[in-house]
């Protein structure tokens, strides 16, 4: 009889366990999809700010005189806009 009641209390101890470790691998793996979205969403981002960066930049080429000012040291001098970007991400043109 008391071989029942260890073999019983045994098996009690194992569905616990499994329930346990079923438990906490729905909760891994709840944990890593959400991990997976936010990664993505933050490789978007990184993407958008890259090409706004590449936007500004094609308006600074695009708008800057491409040739020194007349009546200067570098008249007729081919120039090449310059892009300055800032810690904080800003861009500007000089």
């Amino acid at each position: 009889m008391e071989n029942v009641i260890l073999r019983q209390q045994l098996q009690q101890a194992r569905d616990e366990l499994e329930r346990r470790v079923e438990e906490h691998a729905a909760e891994l793996s709840r944990a890593k999809a959400l991990s997976e979205h936010e990664i993505a969403e933050r490789e978007a981002a990184v993407e958008e700010v890259k090409e706004s960066r590449r936007q500004v930049l094609g308006a600074c080429l695009n708008t800057r005189p491409l040739t020194g000012p007349a009546q200067s040291p570098i008249q007729g001098k081919k120039l090449v806009p310059k892009v300055i970007i800032s810690p904080a991400s800003t861009i500007y043109c000089a």
